[in-house]
């Protein structure tokens, strides 16, 4: 009885690690780590891991910084089991995606332009693309501001201000709206006399510049001390004090729309798990909550089975989520259908966010 007791206990001490068990993968994240925004992003995705890790009983992820630098190419080819790898994707980034291979890749800024449908099935955007910023800009104009004589001037400096531009005149015309004014400029332009000339004989009521915000602001000015009539839009750039103390009283009224609330805890459903974040590690910079989103997809695929890369990016495409920005799901494209867009109007010296009254949102919302 002796000898049966000692051998059951060897066999249970034999069988219960490998039962124990987990498979081993890995999440990537390009960033930098000598820039404190970088790591307070991927310390999201490594929070989605830790969490994970702590009730999976059939799998273990590790989070991985991987410097956005000549290394980065090997690192991520030499990363075991990598199921995936985000970022805030730039143009100078294409080497190291193309090292990726098929591997799911989820970029979380807007500013990247290389989703790619057919050509590129395997990148995914978890937060609206310059280009939608653009859209619902414009729409927003139409629909909750009322305005319908619109110019557009765009800097035409090869860093997609051309393709912002064009994107607000297809809302436009979308919504029946013929553009008072479409204009490209040098993007060393300082002068906007004889523009702005052209744009207050064609009464215009809002020019949405699409560059820079050193040349909005100009801009902005100069059609302020011009009595132009025109109140500004633009893009994300021109949330920030050197903008408003340039433009000076240009600035009132303008117009931008955001990826982000003007509070992490504007994500409602993101309120708790930054509680979380907030024990362990220090950052509000507002790409956190989708890192977090972004980590928690491919983490998802893990219990449904999909480990393989081409399985994972399958799965991804056709995924309905309820993430901690909102429901999540992909267009063919890879961009995420119906992303979060938070509005701003920039009012004394301060850019305060509008919310929408429910009539309002039902009038932008219209017919998508």
């Amino acid at each position: 009885m002796k000898k049966l007791f000692v051998f059951t206990l060897l066999l249970v001490a034999a069988i219960l690690p490998a039962a124990m068990a987990k498979d081993n993968y890995t999440i990537g994240f390009l960033g930098n780590s000598a820039n404190a925004r970088s790591v307070s992003v991927f310390n999201a995705v490594k929070l989605a891991a830790d969490e994970f890790n702590s009730t999976s009983t059939a799998y273990s992820v590790n989070a991985v910084f991987i410097e956005d630098t000549a290394t980065a190419v090997d690192a991520v080819k030499n990363q075991p089991n990598m199921i995936g790898l985000i970022g805030s994707f730039l143009n100078s980034d294409s080497q190291v995606l193309e090292a990726a291979g098929d591997m799911p890749e989820m970029c979380v800024s807007g500013d990247y332009p290389g989703l790619g449908g057919a050509a590129k099935r395997n990148i995914f955007r978890l937060c609206a693309s310059d280009n939608q910023l653009a859209r619902d800009t414009c729409r927003f104009l139409i629909t909750v501001l009322s305005n319908d004589r619109l110019a557009v001037i765009y800097s035409g400096d090869n860093n997609g201000f051309d393709d912002m531009a064009a994107a607000f005149k297809s809302e436009a015309e979308k919504n029946h709206i013929a553009l008072r004014y479409y204009k490209e400029v040098d993007p060393d332009r300082k002068d906007f006399n004889a523009v702005l000339l052209r744009v207050r004989d064609l009464r215009a009521q809002n020019i949405y510049f699409a560059g820079p915000a050193d040349q909005a602001a100009l801009l902005a000015r100069q059609s302020s001390e011009m009595n132009v009539g025109a109140d500004l839009s633009s893009t994300s750039l021109i949330g920030v004090r050197s903008f408003i103390k340039t433009a000076k009283a240009g600035s009132r009224g303008a117009v931008y729309a955001s990826i982000s609330p003007s509070s992490i805890y504007g994500f409602k459903k993101f309120g708790d798990i930054y509680e979380r974040y907030r024990k362990i590690y220090k950052g509000n910079d507002m790409h956190i909550p989708y890192a977090y989103d972004a980590a928690q997809l491919l983490l998802s695929a893990l219990p449904a089975g999909k480990t393989g890369h081409a399985d994972i990016a399958a799965y991804l495409r056709g995924i309905s989520f309820a993430g901690a920005t909102g429901d999540i799901n992909f267009k063919e494209s890879g961009e995420r259908s119906g992303p979060p867009c938070y509005f701003y109007i920039i009012i004394g010296n301060e850019p305060l966010q509008r919310n929408l009254s429910q009539s309002e949102f039902k009038a932008f919302e219209g017919d998508k």
